[in-house]
């Protein structure tokens, strides 16, 4: 194998998180949940069992690119009280979950997942700094691959895309 290049980080700031989920599971403090059809007409069939999306929103704090924002999507599963469900029956169900566990860890927004509030504790994460890099023409958020993932080979941990409908 060659050797492999190492990834240039950019620093970022967390302006905005939104939770898009099927509200009739959630009772009313969490309502400032989005419904899930907000980005859908019909759920794809790829993400049947992770019934909540975080889309986190930065902007990038330094080099040529200062100013743009970059979103990225995570695919899960939210129990009602805020906490995250991580297991699950399918593997790639299971594998989007802990990347997401690995973006909370990594942005050192608790060290203990399985007790933390996801839905409560999202607020706090604006302002806060994470790493952003470029990956094949768009910029990232730094999550690293989560360790119990065995990859055949080295690629990139990639949430699954949501395009987003703006209003």
């Amino acid at each position: 194998m060659g050797k492999e290049e190492e990834i240039k980080k950019f620093k970022a700031r967390i302006e905005d998180v939104k939770v898009y989920t099927d509200k009739r599971y959630f009772v009313e403090k969490y309502d400032r949940c989005r419904e899930i059809s907000d980005l859908w007409e019909e759920r794809p069939r790829l993400l049947r069992g992770d019934t909540d999306i975080v889309v986190v929103t930065a902007e990038i704090l330094e080099g040529e690119e200062k100013g743009k924002k970059v979103t990225e999507t995570f695919n899960t599963l939210i129990k009602y009280d805020g906490t995250l469900e991580l297991n699950a029956q399918r593997s790639v169900n299971r594998n989007r979950r802990r990347i997401f566990k690995q973006f909370l860890e990594h942005s050192k927004f608790t060290e203990d997942v399985k007790e933390y509030d996801t839905l409560g504790n999202r607020a706090g994460w604006v302002g806060k700094e994470i790493e952003v890099f470029l990956h094949d023409g768009e910029y990232r958020i730094v999550v690293p691959p989560p360790p119990q993932v065995i990859l055949k080979k080295p690629i990139l941990v990639k949430p699954a895309f949501v395009k987003l409908i703006t209003r």
